[in-house]
C-alpha cells in the first residue's frame, strides 16, 4: 500500500495546480483494429497513442537542445493528412491535423505530368527538378496552413517561431527543403 501525504488546507482552498495535457481519443474499432494488426505482427500492444507524440519525441531525441530552448513548429507529412505542431521550451502550443498528405503529391505528380501513381511516387521520392514544380502547387496549401498556425500562434502568444522542421517520407524529396512561400 503506498501512503500518499493529503494536502493542506491552503492547497485545498487554492484548488488544483493548473497543467496543460494532451487528449486523444478514438472509436473503439479502431483501436481494436490497430491491436489486431500488432498482434497478426506477432508483436504485444504496450500503448496506442495520438499520432503527432512520435514526431514529438523523435525530435527531442535528435534535437534536445532546440526542444528544450526554443520557439519551433514540427511538419509530420503523413500519407493522408499532415500533422502541424508548435512548441515552445517542449510545451506543446498548438496541434492541428491538415488533410494533405504524401498520397495527394503524388496524386498531383502523377496527373501533372500524366504517369501512373506507382512512377509518380518513385519521381517524387528522387526528385528531377522537372517535376519540382507539380509537387510546389500541391504543397502549397499545406505551406498555407503551416503560415495560419505560426500567424495565429504568434499572435496569441507574442513569441515568434524561430525554425519549421519537417518530418515523414515526403520530407525526403527535398522539396521541402526550404520554407514554402505562402
Amino acid at each position: 500500500m503506498l501512503a500518499v501525504p493529503l494536502p493542506g488546507k491552503e492547497a485545498l482552498k487554492a484548488g488544483p495546480a493548473k497543467q496543460r495535457v494532451a487528449l486523444g481519443g478514438a472509436k473503439r474499432q479502431i483501436i481494436d483494429e490497430f491491436q489486431s494488426a500488432i498482434k497478426l505482427a506477432g508483436l504485444l500492444p504496450d500503448q496506442i497513442v495520438p499520432a503527432f507524440v512520435g514526431p514529438l519525441n523523435s525530435f527531442e531525441i535528435a534535437e534536445p537542445e532546440a526542444f528544450a530552448k526554443e520557439v519551433i513548429a514540427i511538419v509530420e507529412i503523413g500519407f493522408k493528412s499532415s500533422i502541424i505542431v508548435i512548441l515552445d521550451a517542449g510545451e506543446l502550443m498548438l496541434n492541428r491535423v491538415v488533410n494533405i498528405g504524401g498520397d495527394r503529391l503524388t496524386g498531383a505528380l502523377a496527373e501533372g505530368i500524366n504517369i501512373t501513381y506507382v512512377e509518380a511516387e518513385n519521381i517524387k521520392v528522387g526528385m528531377p527538378a522537372e517535376v519540382q514544380p507539380h509537387l510546389e502547387a500541391a504543397l502549397h496549401p499545406l505551406g498555407r496552413e503551416l503560415r495560419a498556425s505560426i500567424d495565429f500562434f504568434e499572435t496569441q502568444n507574442d513569441k515568434t517561431v524561430g525554425s519549421v522542421f519537417i518530418s515523414g517520407g515526403s520530407a525526403r524529396s527535398g522539396l521541402t527543403s526550404s520554407p514554402p512561400t505562402c
